[in-house]
């Protein structure tokens, strides 16, 4: 759920569904032998257990608006070709990029696709 909060968004999935449900928060549960942990983020005014970024009503809504407008770029993007392999927000250079994206992922990354 870190990587929500970065300049570049990655890891998309669970705030494209706030958009949907801008009033929830949302959250990633992990299940082990040693119990349940949870992380997240969500309005305060929700029953959110710790762990979970909590904001207030306008600032949740704030975040959100940001989200939309960054999945927004993200489309734009795809749309107009830029599918560059990205990491942690910087770039990977080609030879970078076969390495890590190769394999079972070649037809999604489209790594052979690099010059």
């Amino acid at each position: 759920s870190n990587r929500w909060f970065e300049s570049r968004l990655s890891e998309c999935q669970l705030p494209l569904y706030a958009q949907q449900f801008g009033d929830a928060g949302i959250a990633i549960v992990r299940l082990d032998g040693s119990g349940v942990e949870y992380s997240g983020a969500g309005p305060s005014a929700t029953s959110l257990p710790s762990g979970f970024r909590k904001f207030e009503a306008t600032e949740w809504q704030g975040q959100v608006a940001g989200w939309r407008e960054q999945i927004a770029t993200l489309v734009e993007e795809f749309v107009s070709g830029d599918v560059r392999i990205r990491s942690d927000a910087h770039e990977f250079v080609a030879s970078d990029a076969r390495e890590h994206a190769g394999g079972a992922f070649a037809p999604l990354s489209r790594v052979g696709d690099l010059a």
